[in-house]
């Protein structure tokens, strides 16, 4: 089996290069990181040492050069019930937006999703706000539920299409409709951002970046 390089760049030293791009992509966007920051008991003789914690967006990335195992989908599930957050893993080379059905989208096979209720998902890719610059992961690039935007319920309100809302109107409450930034996309629930030009340049400088070793 051929050895990941291990790699300095920003005064860490990762264990392979795609780790080493992904934190060129997360300065690129003014992503606070810490690379591995400590490693964790999962119970039953497992141990699990995360690649990367983003602070500000309270989320763990895990990075893999080819697809996840079932074992390593298991850890991350695992680490994402007991901590109580998002565990994200992305594998692959960095994505390179390529023309598919007439837009630009990434590689729909990585970005995998685990949710700390046990659940599971997949095709989560970077986007943005275009209006605040909030970055995130989020199913198929939908900035619409990014952590900045308004309620669905205030969007609906907004729009006067509250009749959508297939809910009991009288259980809605004011915590129901907190404000934020508006939400653009079909649905309202949409707003695809993937292809934001920050995204796209984050990319571009994660894939060229070059290290001394």
């Amino acid at each position: 089996m051929m050895k990941a390089i291990d790699t300095e760049y920003n005064g860490n030293y990762f264990r392979s290069r795609i780790e080493a791009r992904w934190a060129v992509f997360f300065t690129a966007l003014g992503i606070e990181y810490r690379y591995e920051p400590e490693g964790y008991d999962l119970g039953n003789g497992i141990w699990y040492l995360p690649d990367f914690w983003l602070p500000k967006q309270k989320i763990w990335i895990e990075i893999k050069g080819v697809e996840p195992s079932p074992e390593e989908e298991e850890k991350a599930g695992a680490l994402s019930r007991q901590s109580g957050k998002m565990v994200y893993i992305l594998w692959g080379d960095i994505p390179h937006p390529e023309i598919l059905d007439g837009y630009y989208r990434p590689d729909p096979e990585s970005g995998y999703a685990f949710f700390p209720d046990g659940g599971y998902d997949t095709q989560y890719w970077w986007c943005e706000c275009s209006d605040c610059g909030t970055v995130g992961l989020e199913f198929n690039g939908r900035s619409d539920r990014l952590s900045c935007k308004e309620s669905y319920w205030l969007a609906l309100k907004r729009e006067n299409q509250l009749w959508r809302a297939f809910v009991d109107k009288d259980q809605l409450t004011d915590r129901h409709f907190h404000t934020g930034c508006p939400r653009h996309g079909g649905n309202l629930d949409k707003g695809y951002a993937y292809d934001a030009p920050r995204i796209i340049a984050a990319y571009d400088m994660a894939r060229k970046a070059r290290f001394g070793r």
